[in-house]
């Protein structure tokens, strides 16, 4: 080394390499050889380096300007080193007073590597603060600036009034509290919506869980009811799953001290008589499930009507009291199951504590019933209005095939009912 570049050593400079940023440092040492530069104590465009000292080559170098009372810049000559085949190496090894080794930072010095750090500039931007990197990073401090509950507080003002759903709602368990004689565990309710295509004389509802309700004309019907008895399907088997469904509606009200069930012993030519069901349905809910059990014929009951006769007997043996239309129960009434019309079913629905539950009514009759009962599927003729909103409506299971759903309506029965029972409700939207 000439004695030209002892002399800078120690002194304070700030060297621009252009696109590589502004350097600021003590001269440690100048190699003519190398064409380099080495200062120590290294800080970049204003930030300071973690490394001890930095290695800048001569061709990276725009400007030098000296800091302190020395004046001029070092004369560096271009020379290539012979172990890096024209190229500076990119980090030379130093040794400080203890023998140590000291890691150093070396710019690239030819054109490739300057090219290259201009685009990574444009991409990325300028170096990050690698001394902050190395420092900690305070979580539980910067915790403590965020006030959550007064974050939440002030989401809810903004909020106030507007008709919101937040995810915390969701989280939100609202309990229910059960009477000693209600179930706890009861059906899941299915939401139906109507549904304006039309495919024959059927009419869809759309079902939440994406199966349909369809309220058909009773001769469809009574047509997969015909095939379900053709392949094998009793006649008895459909009447003791319609009278089940009777039953579940009945033990889910709250109040059922006294049912009367109102029955006519009329033969009928459909596949189902509804009056058979109903004292079937009587003699089910006997045994300790309704303390007070009525069956109220329409009319007396000949040598003609065998089944009914046989089934009426057997509701008797039950604990079924039989009681004739000209002298109803005088007690309270709980519960009337209208299995066929008769006037009785009006004087109750104008008693507010009496509920009306009719099960497959021929046609509809408004502001009467509070609870209306479809085995298999709704009828066109008795679904009630959206008018008369007190009306909850249901549908019974009867285990009839679901093909003959598709095969006679075109109907997909899956998911019609829940898995937990044989009724399911269905609603307007």
């Amino acid at each position: 080394m000439s004695g030209d570049c002892v002399q800078y050593e120690g002194a304070l400079v700030e060297i621009d390499c252009s696109v590589l940023g502004i350097y600021r440092g003590v001269i440690d040492r100048i190699d003519e050889r190398d064409q380099s530069v080495a200062i120590r104590n290294p800080s970049k465009d204003g930030k300071k380096l973690v490394h001890p000292e930095v290695v800048i080559a001569a061709a990276d170098i725009a400007n030098i300007r000296f800091v302190n009372k020395l004046s001029g810049s070092p004369v560096l000559k271009e020379r290539s080193s012979p172990s890096c085949g024209g190229r500076s190496p990119l980090k030379t090894p130093r040794l400080d007073k203890d023998g140590q080794r000291v890691q150093r930072q070396r710019t690239i010095s030819n054109s490739f590597s300057t090219s290259r750090a201009r685009r990574d500039k444009e991409c990325f931007g300028g170096a990050s603060d690698e001394v902050s990197l190395q420092e900690d990073f305070d979580f539980e401090k910067n915790l403590e600036l965020f006030n959550k509950e007064k974050v939440f507080a002030e989401i809810n003002r903004a909020h106030a009034g507007e008709n919101v759903i937040r995810l915390t709602d969701c989280n939100v368990r609202k309990e229910k509290k059960y009477r000693h004689d209600e179930n706890v565990i009861a059906n899941s309710d299915k939401v139906v919506r109507r549904d304006d295509q039309k495919r024959h004389n059927i009419v869809l509802f759309n079902v939440d869980s994406g199966s349909k309700v369809p309220a058909v004309a009773r001769s469809t019907r009574d047509a997969i009811l015909s095939e379900a008895i053709r392949r094998g399907l009793s006649i008895d088997c459909l009447r003791e799953a319609t009278a089940r469904n009777i039953c579940s509606l009945i033990l889910q009200q709250n109040n059922r001290n006294t049912v009367v069930f109102v029955v006519s012993p009329e033969k009928v030519s459909a596949p189902l008589n509804i009056s058979l069901c109903g004292t079937t349905a009587a003699r089910q809910l006997a045994g300790g499930k309704v303390p007070n059990i009525y069956v109220m014929t329409t009319r007396s009951v000949t040598a003609e009507d065998a089944a009914f006769r046989t089934e009426l007997e057997l509701a008797e043996l039950a604990g079924v009291q039989v009681v004739d239309a000209s002298h109803p129960p005088t007690s309270a009434v709980d519960i009337v199951v209208g299995c066929s019309l008769h006037p009785y079913l009006d004087q109750c629905g104008k008693r507010a504590w009496t509920t009306v539950l009719l099960v497959d009514p021929p046609f509809y009759s408004p502001n009467l019933a509070n609870i209306v009962l479809f085995p298999l599927l709704p009828l066109l003729s008795s679904v009630p209005t959206e008018k008369d909103a007190k009306c909850k409506m249901y549908i019974g299971d009867l285990a009839v095939p679901a093909k003959l759903y598709k095969s006679k309506a075109e109907v997909d029965a899956e998911g019609l009912y829940p898995q937990d029972g044989f009724i399911a409700r269905i609603k307007r939207a």
